[in-house]
């Protein structure tokens, strides 16, 4: 595929064959960039106004730099000063401490630009890869259940298990999506010594310690938000100057919610409040049998018996139907898929509210004893829990 062809319609393979290029592009950018800084910034006065060096790596700048197609109509604009121009404004600014400040933003544009531009590259990419990697990220949960289900941990070889061949393949696309730099500092290097090798003891550390300690880094880099949000005042001062009155409303309005911003809104709740750890998601959104499930620890400190952690379940319903006994029912069902570790809560958080018979039911099985317990998270308590969370809040629109 050349540089000007378009990729096909809604093929993600061929997209993202593109935004590589234009990585491989901007990193060749990058490096005649800090290969020219070594000209441009040094003490006194340019002494060589004409290497020969320098002049082919501004041809090379604006090769590369003309290679890279707009994001959303930005462009890296900024070019290199040449040496003879900085030269004689740094003749010219020797004493004049604004005109020299005025030089070192001039010089340093370029580099600034190539900055501006990768940050929007990568954020076009994590979006791009989203819903791909989300589902190959619930597709290998369930491999390792089943796979450790099967293998025990010792030296056999579980390389001609189809479901293990199948789990490779997609870790391979998995990273393939996420790019190189996405995974430093985690465990990527083991895990990938472990499927080369395939042994039983292998599976069992991929499950036990590569997954958990990639697999956040991972949700945190596909659904952190920290996008702006639009902001239609010119002056804050001015705008409370103006002494603005009425009551400030405190019900929220969940209508606007789909499955899956339900679950994020939730799962942005867990990672951000205080007691709450290792937040995570367990399967896709809107699966055949049912939707995604979080799972998170609960940490319980006291200050006489010390610290314990529950491991909690919390399943997200956005729907307009009140929750029925036959859906709680229902909710226990699938959780045995996710032990070990045993379960000791499970959490039914919903958009709606529980009808009378299944409060009813949720006490009496609680009364019981039985596992694991059952709280049930409403609109009204969800009110409640997010009425000091303005940012989430905002940034989910929950305002009515």
């Amino acid at each position: 595929m050349g540089m000007t062809d378009t990729p096909a319609e809604n093929d993600l393979a061929a997209t993202l064959e593109m935004f590589d290029r234009v990585a491989v592009n901007l990193d060749n950018l990058q490096q005649v960039w800090d290969e020219m800084t070594g000209y441009t910034h040094i003490s006194g006065i340019f002494i060589n106004m004409g290497d020969v060096r320098y002049d082919e790596l501004m041809r090379q700048f604006d090769d590369l730099a003309a290679s890279l197609p707009p994001i959303h109509e930005y462009v890296i604009a900024a070019r290199p000063m040449r040496l003879d121009q900085a030269g004689q404004w740094r003749i010219d600014a020797m004493d004049v401490p604004e005109a020299r400040r005025g030089l070192e933003r001039e010089l340093d544009a370029p580099g600034e630009a190539i900055a501006e531009y990768r940050h929007r590259l990568q954020k076009e990419r994590r979006g791009l890869v989203r819903q791909r990697a989300d589902i190959l990220t619930s597709h290998i949960d369930r491999l390792l259940i089943d796979l450790v289900g099967r293998h025990p941990h010792d030296p056999s070889s579980v390389k001609d298990d189809e479901d293990w061949l199948t789990m490779d393949q997609t870790f391979r696309e998995l990273f393939r999506l996420l790019g190189k730099d996405e995974l430093r500092g985690t465990r990527i290097t083991e895990l990938e010594r472990h499927l080369h090798f395939g042994q039983g003891g292998d599976l069992h550390d991929i499950a036990n310690h590569d997954w958990p300690d990639i697999k956040p880094r991972i949700e945190r880099a596909l659904y952190a938000d920290r996008e702006p949000l639009p902001v239609q005042v010119v002056d804050l001062g001015t705008l409370a100057a103006a002494r603005p009155a009425g009551p400030v409303p405190t019900e929220l309005d969940f209508s606007g919610l789909d499955d899956e911003s339900f679950e994020r809104l939730i799962f942005s709740l867990l990672t951000t409040t205080e007691g709450y750890e290792n937040a995570t998601w367990l399967m896709e959104t809107r699966a055949p049998d049912r939707g995604r499930d979080l799972s998170v620890d609960r940490v319980n400190v006291d200050a006489l018996t010390g610290t314990t952690r529950d491991r909690v379940i919390v399943q997200c319903k956005a729907w307009k139907k009140s929750i029925s006994p036959t859906e709680c029912v229902a909710a226990l069902a699938p959780l045995s898929l996710w032990e070990p570790p045993p379960i000791d809560v499970l959490v039914i958080a919903t958009t709606s509210r529980f009808s009378a018979d299944a409060v009813a039911w949720i006490e009496k099985h609680n009364n019981e004893g039985k596992r694991p317990r059952i709280q049930p998270w409403a609109n009204s308590k969800l009110e409640l829990m997010l009425a000091s969370r303005s940012d989430l809040v905002t940034r989910f629109d929950l305002r009515p």
